[in-house]
């Protein structure tokens, strides 16, 4: 919808992973490791989905760290009436699909 106003939120992922290399002790091809995230824009006040995204990474035993730039974009009018008071805020969730308690949240103000 043209009327309709657009924001973004960018972020870098980073990965670290101190990986030995052992055969059979990887889930993947080539020696590589794959991790699996879903990031979640959302509002706190009314809990309104504003964009998710799944985002895939790899990683070899040589390779420490892991970089991806990632991109939403969001309904910024939807964000600002449920954002709450002095311009608002975000919610920004990153949850791994494949393991337990590496999940995080960010809070991120409008402007």
């Amino acid at each position: 919808n043209k009327n309709n106003s657009s924001g973004v939120i960018t972020f870098d992922m980073t990965l670290e992973a101190d990986i030995d290399g052992k055969k059979g002790d990887h889930s993947g091809t080539n020696n590589s490791y794959s991790f699996g995230f879903t990031a979640a824009v959302g509002t706190q006040r009314s809990s309104v989905l504003l964009c998710h995204k799944n985002i895939m990474m790899s990683i070899t035993p040589r390779q420490k760290v892991v970089r991806r730039a990632v991109k939403m974009r969001f309904d910024w009018s939807l964000a600002n009436s449920h954002g709450g008071t002095d311009s608002g805020q975000v919610l920004l969730r990153i949850l791994s699909t494949d393991r337990r308690g590496m999940d995080v949240q960010y809070k991120v103000k409008l402007v």
